[in-house]
């Protein structure tokens, strides 16, 4: 319903842009846009203020909260700054090496036999980054394509943890896996969910316990309602011993470009 405040409107929301809006809409008796900036707690939020003039002198101001968006611009431009930078950096130090090759150590067979192994990793400092982009856009491009294909979670587990003994074979960890006797097929795209299996195992090794043995556990449950998803569910959690995330940065880690 309508409440009847009876306080001026530049005590709720006291900016400069909103009062000259709001005076000019008066004025030429139009509608007028403004933006309007607001804290709740550290949190910033940001609204685009539709003036518009109703009968009876009644100006009637609408909020469209347009936080995300303009977030999301700006991590979008500090992903590229960041990209930018992680591609200088090795492209600058391929290119010291090139002239150094084709300068002070032009046919110097021990330098090339120094520099080259050098150029080598940072191109495949390049590419790897380059792989990163792909990814992400590949990501981008099907992340509204709904899986017609069943998949079988517990055989991509046992194949990620296979995998990653493979991968960090000096690393003291020890990887429990926790299933139901019986786990039924689910409508998805097993690719996709191996390559997220195999990025939580990685993370869990490399940032897990240092000072001795990791134990790394993955648990398998099947819940018959759950909440956000209005129906059955598969649930598996990974779990380390490290010390984890900043509780600031747990809410962005779902954001587009957000490393």
């Amino acid at each position: 319903g309508t409440r009847r405040l009876n306080i001026h409107y530049l005590s709720v929301f006291p900016q400069p842009s909103i009062a000259e809006a709001v005076q000019a809409c008066i004025d030429v008796q139009k509608e007028r846009t403004c933006s309007f900036r607001t804290h709740r707690g550290a949190v910033e939020y940001n609204f685009l203020v539709t003036i518009s003039r109703l009968s009876g002198g009644v100006l009637f101001l609408s909020f469209q909260d347009q936080s995300h968006a303009i977030g999301l611009r700006q991590v979008h431009r500090d992903f590229v700054a960041n990209v930018s930078h992680e591609l200088r950096t090795p492209l600058t130090a391929i290119i010291g090496y090139v002239e150094t090759l084709q300068g002070p150590a032009k046919g110097d067979q021990k330098a090339a036999d120094i520099f080259l192994p050098k150029m080598l990793a940072e191109a495949h400092r390049m590419n790897d980054l380059v792989s990163d982009l792909l990814a992400l856009s590949q990501a981008e491009a099907d992340a509204r394509r709904v899986p017609d294909e069943d998949a079988d979670i517990t055989p991509l587990l046992v194949a990620a943890i296979d995998r990653v003994k493979d991968v960090f074979p000096d690393r003291d960890f020890q990887i429990k896996l926790n299933t139901p006797q019986t786990v039924p097929p689910i409508k998805a795209d097993a690719d996709r969910l191996a390559q997220v299996f195999n990025n939580l195992l990685e993370n869990a090794v490399k940032y897990g316990r240092a000072d001795h043995q990791n134990h790394i556990e993955i648990t398998l449950r099947h819940l018959d309602e759950d909440p956000g998803l209005i129906g059955p569910a598969l649930e598996i959690t990974f779990s380390d011993e490290g010390q984890g995330i900043a509780p600031t940065d747990i809410p962005r880690l779902t954001e587009r470009f957000f490393r």
